[in-house]
């Protein structure tokens, strides 16, 4: 997600139409990829008798997320649509991935301390 949001910022706004579909397509896998990884992280992780909490509780933090994406969408986009505003959700987007990165580090790390 992070490689596909720089390239957002960088190479989406002023490119042709082909660049643009595969800079978004891109972005998409990207999601659809960390979408299924963390579900099936929270299946393996979480004991069987409390699946359908854990599972209820992933599904609340997607909607809590849709909405906060749809709150940053109207801030950026509240006037208008430009190229500048479009480079500032870009970076709001690099910014989000690069702190997910991090917490996904760190979580590994905590979990193999754990182990070990």
């Amino acid at each position: 997600m992070l490689a596909a949001s720089i390239l957002l910022a960088t190479l989406f706004v002023g490119a042709v139409l082909p660049v643009m579909a595969v800079v978004l397509m891109l972005v998409g896998v990207s999601y659809g990829m960390n979408n299924v990884a963390l579900q099936t992280a929270m299946i393996r992780s979480t004991p069987l008798e409390t699946t359908g909490t854990a599972s209820g509780l992933f599904q609340a933090s997607r909607y809590m997320g849709s909405i906060l994406s749809s709150v940053a969408l109207g801030l950026v986009f509240g006037h208008d649509i430009t190229a500048g505003r479009f480079r500032v959700l870009a970076c709001l987007l690099i910014a989000v991935s690069a702190a997910s990165l991090l917490l996904s580090f760190k979580q590994r790390e905590t979990v193999e301390t754990k182990v070990a």
